[in-house]
């Protein structure tokens, strides 16, 4: 199987790194030790999209290579999803006795993260979106070097992120841009055939990163965060943990049974952008009214709220396409 074929399977590792994102997000809880601690690193979905998006836009940018042109593309995916989004936000936060004047721009633009006062919640699109204007750059590097020139240039990328130690504000996002280059450097060997030796060294990767993460949680508890314990160890694991993800779909699809799984997670992930916006307002609306805890059972609740979810995504995908098609001379939906 090639690097080709793995990788069409992206929006099922986009699917699946969702659903993990909400049930971290989400207030339920396991009996089993091992589903409690799957979900207490649900975070690790952000690198599963990272790694995707890294992948995805080796190939968009050097269709043409034209900056502009590319980062045309990715605010137009971006833009009309988030912004009807963001302001009705930050009117509920007003609302909620939350938000303040000087917090709108920081909000519109998603840099509000880097301030050190207000309401936020979008690192994960100031990180992209520097992901992105930094594309160009590393999309000609990595295409024009030695595979050898492009892991040095993870390994700096790591050393650099450890200026921002005890600065979470920061570190969130220093420490996931090297996932997003990994995932531009296997996109350029896209026709490779996966053979035994990528497999073993994918295991040995995965392995190293699953002890860290153990060993973190374990010894290191209160340094997960200001030391970016809890981000690192997912530079390791993720790549080879998205492999696992298209061996089963590969397999999956096979049967039609299993396949009606592999069909739900791809539309998961396709709309994988909305939703997440979308469950971060509603969790929050939810979790600020613990008390409807005291009367429902906690798992039908949040599966009911799961659902609930996914419906207005798809309110927000039909929202985002008219706006595309008022201000794209009446094209329902842009190319990318």
């Amino acid at each position: 199987m090639t690097i080709k074929k793995l990788s069409s399977y992206r929006s099922v590792w986009m699917g699946i790194a969702m659903l993990w994102i909400m049930t971290f997000h989400s207030a339920l809880f396991f009996d089993n030790t091992v589903l409690d601690f799957l979900k207490s690193i649900g975070y690790a979905g952000v690198d599963i999209f990272l790694f995707s998006a890294g992948l995805g836009s080796y190939f968009s940018y050097l269709r043409d290579e034209a900056p502009l042109e590319y980062l045309k593309r990715r605010i137009f995916r971006l833009a009309p999803v988030y912004l009807p989004f963001i302001c009705f936000w930050m009117y509920y936060k007003h609302h909620m006795g939350q938000w303040s004047s000087n917090l709108i721009i920081g909000n519109l633009f998603a840099i509000q993260g880097f301030s050190s006062i207000g309401v936020f919640f979008n690192w994960y699109l100031t990180c992209i979106i520097i992901c992105y204007i930094l594309t160009p750059y590393l999309a000609i590097f990595i295409r024009d070097n030695r595979l050898i020139k492009s892991i040095i240039l993870i390994i700096l990328l790591l050393i650099l992120s450890t200026t921002f130690w005890n600065d979470e504000r920061f570190l969130i996002v220093a420490s996931r841009v090297p996932i997003y280059v990994i995932g531009m450097i296997i996109a350029k060997y896209n026709y490779v055939k996966i053979n035994t030796k990528h497999i073993l060294s994918g295991i040995i990767s995965f392995s190293i990163g699953i002890i860290c993460v153990y060993l973190s949680f374990k010894h290191a508890h209160d340094y997960l965060r200001d030391y970016a314990l809890y981000w690192y160890p997912f530079v390791l694991i993720t790549p080879f943990l998205c492999y696992i993800f298209s061996v089963l779909a590969y397999y999956f699809e096979k049967n039609r049974i299993t396949s009606v799984i592999i069909t739900l997670l791809k539309k998961v992930g396709e709309y994988s952008f909305e939703i997440f916006l979308l469950h971060i307002f509603l969790f929050d609306f939810v979790c600020s009214r613990r008390e409807i805890f005291l009367y429902v059972d906690t798992r039908w609740f949040w599966g009911v709220m799961f659902i609930i979810t996914f419906l207005c995504s798809y309110i927000l995908r039909i929202i985002s396409l008219l706006i595309i098609k008022f201000f794209v001379n009446g094209k329902p939906s842009v190319p990318f």
